[in-house]
């Protein structure tokens, strides 16, 4: 049995993500702070809805066009904020909300990940696109579907590891009994090899966002995202459901304090207060003098408690019984290695 004081949280790295979303309603100075906060924040990743040419994705009369079009920034202006991001050494999600977009888009190297927009989710020839995408796709899957998961991953030509799968209410703010956490459970199930992530929309107001993300932690998410604006509670857009730079990091405290509480999962790896515990336990002895040559047994091998440690655990008596001395032991010594033949 291999005992170890290591510490390893394989599989427990989680990656903070602040989406900015359309809060800067087309300030394109707010959009510059909010990457700065993000990486005041510590955030892993910051994430952008992008935008170019409205008249593909909406109608001159609909009632949003006018507000959308005012808060579309060029092309020059989002290479310099990715810039900005990757100098900050954050990773960047893009978020297309249409076809010209994405190719644009893909030919940007500071892109690390591409989201599919949910107003295109399972749009035939924008996931056409994504099939040379190299990186991992991010899905918000909140409101949707395994046969919608499982048509992308068709179209993309993908595998779940080429995933992020993000779970996640979408109101603003969400109600924390509408959050159903128990969905990731069907998510680990039939997609055990993509990242499964947490995309909360709770209320600014109160921290129900840091129980609910170390809940879905628990449940095996390791992407953590929440949208973030430079003054928590001015009025914006979507601003109900989004925090402050002090929350990131507030939020990330939190999941990596119930990390140490969680500690290891594995039965075998024991860290140093378990092993000093385990050291207590009564120590392998020899019973009475035993002569070089002797055959040890159970009338002249037993146990006591000692401070000094022998070789052998208490479960390992067999691995003794039945061998010969190699030397002359005295009555009450631990067992160690060599005294055996």
């Amino acid at each position: 049995m291999k005992l170890t004081t290591m510490r390893h949280f394989q599989n427990k790295k989680i990656k903070i993500i602040a989406e900015t979303a359309f809060s800067h309603e087309g300030d394109f100075d707010y959009l510059l702070e909010q990457i700065r906060q993000s990486y005041l924040g510590k955030c892993d990743i910051i994430k952008f809805q992008v935008f170019l040419d409205i008249d593909s994705s909406y109608e001159s009369d609909h009632p949003a066009y006018n507000t959308i079009k005012k808060w579309i920034f060029t092309k020059s202006q989002w290479l310099q904020a990715f810039k900005l991001a990757k100098s900050l050494n954050m990773e960047i999600i893009a978020l297309p909300l249409n076809t010209p977009t994405l190719i644009f888009l893909k030919q940007v190297n500071d892109i690390d990940y591409i989201e599919i927009h949910s107003i295109c989710f399972n749009q035939y020839d924008l996931l056409l696109e994504l099939k040379n995408f190299t990186s991992k796709l991010i899905l918000g899957i909140g409101g949707r579907c395994r046969n919608e998961i499982d048509f992308i991953k068709k179209i993309t030509e993908k595998n779940d590891e080429d995933f992020v799968l993000m779970h996640g209410f979408q109101s603003f703010p969400t109600s924390t009994f509408d959050v159903n956490l128990s969905k990731i459970n069907e998510l680990r199930e039939f997609y055990p090899y993509s990242i499964l992530g947490y995309a909360d929309h709770s209320i600014f107001t109160n921290d129900d966002y840091l129980k609910l993300s170390n809940y879905a932690y628990l449940l095996g998410c390791r992407w953590f995202e929440k949208h973030i604006v430079v003054d928590k509670g001015q009025n914006r857009t979507d601003y109900q459901s989004a925090i402050a730079s002090y929350d990131f990091i507030e939020m990330r405290s939190s999941i990596d304090e119930l990390i140490k509480i969680l500690g290891e999962s594995e039965i075998n790896i024991l860290n140093e207060k378990e092993l000093i515990y385990r050291n207590r336990e009564k120590k392998l002895v020899t019973l009475s003098d035993i002569k070089p040559g002797e055959t040890f047994s159970l009338d002249n091998v037993g146990y006591i408690i000692k401070e000094e440690s022998g070789d052998f655990y208490q479960s390992e008596i067999e691995r003794i019984i039945g061998r010969h001395s190699s030397k002359f032991i005295k009555k009450g010594e631990t067992i160690k290695f060599y005294h055996l033949s």
